[in-house]
């Protein structure tokens, strides 16, 4: 989980120093092979991150993760129909990990299949309910699908939140609400500039 933090801070020095620490205390560790596929992901190094991946699967057939983050890397390769498959071993593996879910969402709406995307989207929503992120994903495929009353009501619903990623959600409904012809009014009192 640090190494994926460290990924999106794109933080590769870290990154770097951390999956070379790992492997030194333990090669046979798929963490540690996890956290190298994570470094070489960043550098954008995606056939050997893919390899280190598949290690970290080979030593435990059985982790969610290692077969989510192959999923996650063969997207990057826009290798799709892989992606899919190695999102649906994660979740053979532990039906609840929502970010394999949420992968498969990603793959599905890369291939133009918004239906599919919607479905999986809805499944990690399901499983992480408190996520904003994931309903801004859902809202944005109902968008792509012209419904613009369904993309409201999840933007509407992912508003609700205190995170941070409130704020696209709001910027997001902002957006449809302009699409409906329903732009939004300053609250009374406010200054009208």
């Amino acid at each position: 989980m640090f190494s994926t933090t460290l990924w999106h801070l794109n933080d590769a020095l870290e990154l770097s120093n951390l999956s070379q620490d790992m492997l030194a205390i333990d090669r046979e560790a798929p963490s540690a092979w996890m956290v190298a596929g994570n470094c070489f992901s960043l550098q954008g190094a995606h056939d050997e991150a893919m390899r280190c991946l598949r290690r970290a699967a080979q030593l435990d057939p059985g982790c969610a993760y290692a077969w989510t983050l192959c999923g996650h890397e063969a997207t990057a390769m826009e290798e799709f129909d892989r992606a899919i498959a190695f999102f649906r071993t994660a979740i053979r593996s532990d039906a609840r990990h929502f970010n394999a879910w949420y992968g498969m969402g990603v793959a599905y709406m890369k291939m133009g299949k918004n239906r599919h995307a919607e479905h999986h989207y809805r499944r990690a929503a399901e499983i992480n309910p408190s996520n904003p992120a994931l309903l801004c994903c859902i809202g944005t495929v109902m968008e792509k699908m012209n419904n613009y009353p369904g993309a409201l009501a999840v933007y509407e619903q992912a508003c609700q939140s205190d995170d941070k990623e409130s704020a696209m959600a709001r910027f997001n409904r902002t957006r449809v609400l302009v699409a409906l012809g329903r732009i939004p009014v300053s609250p009374k009192g406010a200054n009208s500039g």
